[in-house]
């Protein structure tokens, strides 16, 4: 499990990232799905909707996703829900961001992943 934390103006994101295994097979996948960039550039796609912040909404957003052998993102969930507006932005940055799929012996696989995100105003 990776755990990082980024500011931006207003806005303070700590992000652990890990992966799921959805089927047995996916048990030995050698590296994992990763966003193009980093989980920094997921980061620089959340925006933190005003009407949250000026209701001083803070909160956990767990998403659920799955990448696909292409790196195309579906099925995105919400595990723990930060409240409506928190939610949507989490989604929203996981929906605009690359990703890198899974591999293993250099053939990509669909996986599940979760990516937790913390809002805090700071």
């Amino acid at each position: 499990m990776t755990t990082k934390s980024w500011m931006k103006p207003g806005l303070i994101i700590l992000v652990a990232a890990f992966s799921l295994n959805a089927m047995p097979l996916e048990a030995d996948v050698v590296t994992k799905p990763r966003p193009v960039g980093g989980i920094p550039a997921v980061c620089e796609h959340v925006t933190y909707p005003d009407f949250a912040m000026e209701m001083g909404m803070e909160g956990n957003v767990i998403l659920r996703f799955r990448v696909d052998e292409f790196g195309n993102v579906s099925n995105i969930q919400v595990i723990q829900s930060g409240g409506y507006l928190l939610d949507e932005a989490a989604m929203a940055a996981v929906s605009r961001s690359e990703w890198i799929p899974a591999t293993h012996n250099n053939k990509s696989f669909s996986v599940l992943f979760q990516l937790p995100f913390n809002f805090s105003i700071d």
